[in-house]
Formats: C-alpha cells, sequence, structure tokens
C-alpha cells in the first residue's frame, strides 16, 4: 500500500482523482488522506493531527505562495512583514520535513497579473521564498520540490487555472491544471519508489537524424544548426542531458552498420557520438530480436527498456512480442521532438537526485556488455569467474552511501530476499543506532567498476542478529557475489560475538529467482508458511566459505 497525504491553502480535493491512475500503474492500493481547507499549520504542529495519524509515506504540500501575499502586496506593502511571514511558512515547511517520511512542495509562483502592474515586490517576494525553499530541499533529504513554475511556462496560466472554480469554491485548477499537476506528482512519486525503467533504446533513421542515412547519405540527412535540422540536433542535446543523469543509451537500428557509424563519428552536427551509447544493434534482424539481445547483453529484463522508433510498423511489432517494453507513440510532427523526448523522461525515468553511481551507469553497462561477450568465449563458468579478476569493497556503517543505499532498497526487485522499501531518513537511523548496521559492497573487476551493488541491514540484540534487508542488483547475479558478501557479514558479526543470525525470505512477483537462496547459503529452514520462510544459522560454525577468485577487502 502507497499512503499519500495531501495538505493545502487552497481546495485539493480533486487531486486525488487524477492522481490514483497514474499510481495504480504500479501499486493496486493506494490511500489518501485530503487535510481540510488551509490546514498547513495545524496539520504539522498538533500532535494527533490527522495527517499524522494517517502516517503517510508522502506528503504532497502543495502552498499557493500567492495566496499567502495578496494582502500584503495590496495593502501594506510592508517588506520586512512579508519576508517574517514567508520566514515562519518556510519553518512550517521544515517542520514537515523533519516530521514525514517524504514531503513534495511545490516552488513558488504568481500569476501573470502582476506583470501589467509592475509589481517588482510580488517577484521579490517569490524569490525570496524559493530561495528559502532551495536551501530546506539542500539540507533534508526527504525533502524534494516539484518544479510547478516550469509547468506554468510550458503549458500557460490560462490553461491551468480557472477563474470561475477558484471563485466558487476556492478550486484553482481547471481538469487539464489538475491532470498536470498530477502528472508532475506522480513522477516524484515513482522517482522516489523506483518504479522507473531503465534504458533508452533508439532508432536511427528519422529519430536522431531525419531521412535515411543508406539513401540520402552523409550530407543528405537532416541534421543541422537551423531549420529541420536543428530539431534534431535538439533532440540529441536533451538525450544527451538525459544519459548524464544515468540513463544508459542504446541503438536499435535496420542499417548498414558502417553508415550509422560513419555519422556518429564524422557529421558535424551529431551530438550523440558511439561513446555515449552502452549497445548498438545495428543489422538487418527483426527489432524485437535485437531488443532482447539488448537485454540478455545489459543483464537486465526487457521490461527495463523504452523503444523509441518512427515506424509504426516496428513499434507495433515490438509491442507484440515484447510487450513488457515501453513503446511510446511517435509525435506526428517532428518540430515537437525535443518536447516529446523531455515528457518521456518525466514519465519513464523520473529522478528525486541523480547518484555518482548514476552518474557512471553508461560506462558500467558497457562493461557488462564486455562481461556478456567474455562469458561467451570463456570454456566453462568457473574459468569466466576467475578471469573477471573480481574485486570485493565492503563498508559499514558509511553514511556517504545512504542516497544509493536507500535507491537499491527502493528499485531492487528481482533480488532482494525481504523487498523493504526504506528512505535516506531511514538508512541513516539504522546506521546511527546501537542496534543496526548497514552494509554495503561495490565490486569491481577487469572491465570495471559496477558500483555499489549489494546492501545488507542487520538487527542485533546480545548474541542473535536478524537480517532484515539482503538484496543486490540484478546486474551481479550470477558471480555468487552473494557468497562473498554474505562471508564477510557473517564473519562480522561473529567478531562482534553474534552466535545466532535469523533470516526470511518474503516473497514476491520478482523474486522467485531467489528462494532458496538462503538454503544455498548454509541457513536452516525453521518455519515455512503462505510462501514466507524463516531461517537460522549458528556462527561460526556454519558460516559459509568464501568464494575463492573474490577478493574481499574492509573499507572501512
Amino acid at each position: 500500500m502507497v499512503k499519500i497525504g495531501i495538505v493545502s491553502n487552497i481546495n485539493m480535493d480533486l487531486l486525488p482523482g487524477y492522481l490514483k491512475s497514474h499510481l495504480t500503474e504500479w501499486s493496486d492500493d493506494v490511500e489518501f488522506y485530503v487535510a481540510g481547507f488551509n490546514q498547513v499549520s495545524q496539520e504539522v504542529l498538533m500532535p494527533t493531527s490527522g495527517l499524522k495519524t494517517f502516517q503517510p509515506d508522502v506528503v504532497i504540500l502543495f502552498v499557493d505562495i500567492e495566496e499567502y501575499l495578496w494582502d500584503i502586496l495590496t495593502d501594506s506593502r510592508d517588506i520586512n512583514k512579508a519576508t517574517s511571514m514567508l520566514d515562519d511558512l518556510l519553518g512550517l515547511i521544515r517542520q514537515y520535513a523533519e516530521s514525514f517520511k517524504y514531503v513534495l512542495v511545490n516552488d513558488g509562483v504568481v500569476r501573470d497579473i502582476f506583470d501589467g502592474l509592475n509589481d517588482w515586490l510580488a517577484y521579490d517576494l517569490v524569490d525570496y521564498y524559493n530561495r528559502g525553499l532551495r536551501e530546506i530541499d539542500e539540507r533534508y533529504d526527504n525533502m524534494h520540490v516539484a518544479r510547478y513554475g516550469a509547468l506554468i511556462r510550458r503549458y500557460g496560466w490560462n490553461n491551468l487555472y480557472s477563474d470561475k472554480m477558484m471563485y466558487l469554491g476556492s478550486i484553482r485548477f481547471s481538469k487539464l491544471g489538475f491532470k498536470k499537476i498530477a502528472e508532475m506528482y506522480a513522477s516524484y512519486i515513482r522517482a522516489i519508489w523506483g518504479k522507473t525503467k531503465k534504458v533508452l533504446v533508439l532508432d536511427a533513421d528519422n529519430v536522431l537524424w531525419g531521412g535515411i542515412i543508406g539513401e540520402d547519405g552523409i550530407e543528405g540527412i537532416k541534421l543541422d544548426a537551423q531549420k529541420e535540422g536543428r530539431i534534431y540536433r535538439d533532440f540529441q542535446r536533451i538525450v544527451r542531458l538525459l544519459s548524464s543523469k544515468g540513463i544508459p543509451l542504446a541503438i536499435n537500428s535496420k542499417n548498414n552498420e558502417y553508415d550509422v557509424r560513419e555519422v556518429l563519428q564524422k557529421h558535424p552536427y551529431m551530438v550523440l557520438k558511439e561513446d555515449d551509447f552502452a549497445v548498438m544493434k545495428i543489422n538487418w534482424r527483426d527489432k524485437a530480436s535485437n531488443l532482447q539481445e539488448i537485454a540478455e547483453e545489459m543483464n537486465l529484463g526487457v521490461d527495463s527498456f523504452v523503444f523509441v522508433d518512427d515506424s509504426p510498423f516496428e513499434r507495433s511489432l515490438v509491442r507484440e512480442k515484447l510487450p513488457q517494453v515501453v513503446v511510446p507513440e511517435f509525435p506526428q510532427d517532428v518540430a515537437t521532438l525535443p518536447v516529446w523526448i523531455s515528457d518521456i523522461e518525466k514519465r519513464y525515468f523520473p529522478k528525486v537526485y541523480v547518484t555518482d553511481d548514476d552518474r557512471k551507469r553508461k560506462d558500467m553497462y558497457k562493461a557488462q556488455v564486455q562481461r556478456s561477450q567474455f562469458m561467451k568465449s570463456a570454456s566453462n563458468i568457473e574459468d569466466y569467474l576467475r578471469g573477471l579478476e573480481m574485486k570485493m569493497y565492503v563498508n559499514v556503517d558509511d553514511i556517504s552511501a545512504v542516497k544509493r543505499i536507500a535507491q537499491l532498497t527502493q528499485r531492487t526487485n528481482q533480488f532482494n530476499m525481504t523487498t523493504k522499501r526504506y528512505t535516506e531518513q531511514d538508512i541513516k537511523e539504522f546506521m546511527e543506532s546501537d542496534n543496526y548496521h548497514v552494509f554495503h559492497m561495490r565490486l569491481v573487476d577487469r572491465f570495471g567498476d559496477n558500483g555499489i551493488v549489494g546492501v545488507v541491514i542487520v538487527k542485533k540484540e546480545d548474541k542473535e542478529a536478524e537480517i532484515d534487508t539482503f538484496l543486490m542488483s540484478c546486474r551481479v547475479i550470477g558471480r555468487e557475489a552473494e557468497r562473498a558478501f554474505m562471508w564477510f557479514v557473517e564473519k562480522y558479526l561473529a567478531d562482534e560475538g553474534v552466535e545466532f543470525v535469523y533470516a526470511k525470505y518474503i516473497p514476491t512477483k520478482k523474486n522467485k529467482l531467489i528462494m532458496s537462496k538462503y538454503e544455498d547459503l548454509n541457513y536452516s529452514l525453521v518455519k515455512e508458511a503462505d510462501g514466507i520462510k524463516e531461517y537460522t544459522k549458528k556462527l561460526p560454525d556454519n558460516m559459509i566459505e568464501k568464494p575463492e577468485w573474490i577478493e574481499v577487502i574492509h573499507n572501512g
């Protein structure tokens, strides 16, 4: 279940109806609490408020800053009084960040009616408020500022607002306004829960450039700094921005490979180069087969992909053969391509922050493709594993890794024993507690650094310990990294005097692959009911042996 609280100084009663349709794509059970009209302070300050009793996973705090400023702007115009009032409001927002698991608060904007009045005071005060919001956003990892102002600039006040509904029922927005605000918040919520796609796969002809390279040649395709050619250059610019945020790219094109590579290498207006793509499948095979092969080489499920192609036939084929792949409709007007790909990002690749691992993701997947090719050349699995020359760096209670650890708990599904989702604040509290340890591991091999790919959270009490969370990224499954990681965890606990370890497997639709993993790690099954398995192990008697081809290094 996902529980969402909505608090505002205007009437937002209609928002849940619009928001629910976006969230039920990945959660069948969404529950809302909508606070009473203008109860912003009461809901956070009262110990038994309806919002606190509800215990939401996410609080949407929608602040219409104009409502707060009207009286001052039309009466005293006292800037000291205004900034004092805004400071009080920012203080309340800090209270929300300290009181709830996740908080989404919108940035402040005022309507363009102030342009006609040449009222710079209104804009100065909004600027003051937004600077305060950014400071709070930087201080609290569980609070994020939703880009409401960008929404207004994109669609316009007249389209999103409804003066009639505002004066009849304090309802600020039109149907389109509620729809777009719901889309905005849904993208943030999906990002928080890790319900995002992983790879953007692009066709080449009429996507990366206009025209067909095999017919028009490198000088005849549309790719330029002006006119229609600029559409494709700007499209590539935005795609490259997505790549810099940690969205790996791939090419899936029916073409002569030489022709496409020539454009990537030599065209003066080509923004994306060969190095920007983790995988390139340029051949005359059907695109569904190519996508399946890309997934195998990147060690990902096909449900991780968004495929962009201008051809209705190719889109239909992929939808039929690989229904798990997202295949959006290509815009009929190519002039909208840059805006369209930005919308694709918001819908399928939303992020609330970008980690160091995200920035390295392209290189990680390129290395994974090299591993896949190396595995095909190895005579057996042991030669492959030894040939990887793996080194595992394990850290314990490392505060610098909080963002990535929280991200892994929210996103990892296949190798996740209990599938518990934790916020950054949760992880920090575990690390600071005397009763918990948070282990994470980074795996490096001859082809590159996989980044932080494993997490174990352990709760300790005297000589007993319980494994609360045990997960690993799917990109390192099959290398016996879990054995080396658990060997370190067990040795660490044994050195602290732990004698008995308890563990649990909770089944989901996606983690059946590891339903017997604890048995493989020498844990004894003591109870099984409704698919839930409970285990125990005595230390140091039954400790798992470390695979000799993985060097484990305690990194502090």
